[in-house]
């Protein structure tokens, strides 16, 4: 017997009927997976090997429990026309930026022969644009509002050519750079805020800092748990608060690998210490199962089950 949950992001139907999560069965089934602006995903799925493919992704948690997702493919859009525009000017040389209302969002920016397109991860409500001079080309900067905030900055000496491209909740523009802020919540209601400068013709992340809405004092069996969020949060400082002398950061990195998902509920279920991490969704992916050693608040150790 197997058993599937559903990934929240649709709506779905298991042999017509309205699906309901977890879902038990011995038996291949049909499923279908509803969403607005979307055409449908219908799929037989296997219940002895689930596999995926370019609109499904399963994921294996062993022992005959699955998390199916699906992704539907976007309705082909309208013809695309202009949704707002907006210029800036550095001397004689003018710059129209244009967003596009296509799937996904389209940036044409162009100058007198030259043209430049990049996708908008963002449906700008509204747009603005700025040119800085510097010794060798303009700086150009493109800001897009919308649910979240989108920025893009190009270097023009004759060409476009793009320095940055960032999306964040929330963006703070200083003289060398600028600060991104994502509420990316888990467990620890976490903000990671990515302070960004202008060194030497690139961007590079230069501070990292993470502020916890619900940082407080946890017990033993959920500190290797804290660590594995601390550790996808880029907080290092945070991460070395929680191990022992005897137990080297490193160690518990090879352990974790490179991973882009934490699962702390259903269909995880994991035992007291035990974390459950995965790479972001594929055809089909299995689960890593850590469990930490913990004494008196600190990590001792850790292996893969």
């Amino acid at each position: 017997m197997a058993l599937f949950w559903f990934s929240d992001n649709c709506i779905y139907t298991v042999n017509g009927a309205p699906a309901r999560s977890p879902f038990e069965t011995d038996r291949d089934f049909a499923l279908v997976a509803w969403k607005d602006g979307c055409l449908p995903v219908c799929r037989i799925i296997s219940a002895t090997a689930p596999r995926g493919d370019c609109n499904t992704s399963v994921t294996d948690f062993s022992c005959g429990r699955y998390l199916l997702e699906c992704d539907p493919t976007p309705l082909p859009p309208s013809p695309s026309l202009p949704l707002c525009q907006c210029e800036c000017a550095c001397g004689r040389q003018r710059h129209l930026i244009t967003a596009y209302g296509s799937c996904p969002c389209r940036i044409a920016i162009e100058t007198d022969g030259e043209y430049f397109g990049i996708d908008c991860p963002v449906f700008p409500d509204d747009m603005s644009a700025a040119c800085t001079p510097l010794n060798r080309g303009t700086l150009i900067r493109i800001s897009c509002g919308g649910a979240k905030k989108f920025l893009c900055i190009l270097l023009y000496d004759g060409d476009y050519r793009l320095l940055l491209k960032l999306c964040a909740d929330r963006l703070t523009l200083s003289d060398d750079g600028v600060c991104a802020e994502d509420d990316v919540g888990g467990m620890l209601g976490c903000t990671v805020c990515r302070t960004l400068a202008f060194r030497d013709g690139a961007f590079t992340e230069i501070r990292r800092t993470c502020r916890y809405a619900y940082d407080h004092v946890y017990p033993d069996e959920l500190i290797g748990e804290l660590f594995v969020y601390k550790h996808f949060y880029g907080d290092s400082d945070g991460c070395a608060a929680l191990l022992s002398r005897d137990c080297p950061a490193h160690r518990i990195e090879g352990l974790l690998g490179g991973y882009s998902r934490i699962f702390d509920a259903a269909p995880a279920e994991c035992a007291p210490c035990v974390v459950c991490v995965a790479d972001s969704p594929s055809p089909y992916c299995r689960v890593r199962k850590i469990r930490f050693s913990v004494s008196g608040g600190l990590i001792t150790g850790a292996r893969l089950i």
